[in-house]
């Protein structure tokens, strides 16, 4: 199996691309490998993404949000390790990319337990129809799990 952490297809050393990531990081998007491998059909091309309008994800220096250029470890290129890729199941629809509208598709930059940085999207999806009574189950189990969460 393939290593699923894209990274970017660029010269500059890590090091200088923190200026580049400063001034302009949308200037390396079309540089970024899933970007490369989606957009000639190589893999991932059925799915979707919302528009990248964040800085790249990784790596930085655990509790900090530093990219990690230190000399003594292995210099890895900022990247958007961290994505959110959807698939519709009736891909057979005309009206496929208009059901799911991306509300918010960004990272979260107070996170510093991880060399990540956590994504997350929100978006707006439109169902065909919906089963009432799984939609009851889903509610119940979810709330079960934040109960637990806020009782532990």
């Amino acid at each position: 199996m393939g290593d699923l952490n894209y990274r970017l297809d660029v010269d500059e050393k890590p090091s200088a691309l923190a200026s580049t990531i400063q001034s302009d990081y949308t200037a390396l998007i079309p540089q970024d490998q899933l970007v490369k491998l989606r957009n000639s059909g190589g893999a991932f091309s059925d799915f979707h993404e919302g528009r990248i309008e964040f800085p790249p994800t990784y790596k930085y220096i655990r509790g900090s949000s530093q990219y990690d250029n230190r000399k003594e470890k292995k210099i890895r290129a900022p990247s958007w390790c961290d994505r959110i890729l959807y698939c519709l199941h009736d891909a057979s629809s005309s009206t496929e990319v208009s059901r799911i509208t991306v509300v918010d598709y960004n990272h979260v930059p107070s996170m510093v337990t991880s060399d990540h940085k956590p994504v997350f999207q929100r978006a707006v999806v439109l169902v065909k129809k919906h089963d009432e009574e799984c939609m009851r189950r889903l509610r119940e189990a979810t709330e079960e799990v934040l109960q637990k969460g806020n009782d532990g």
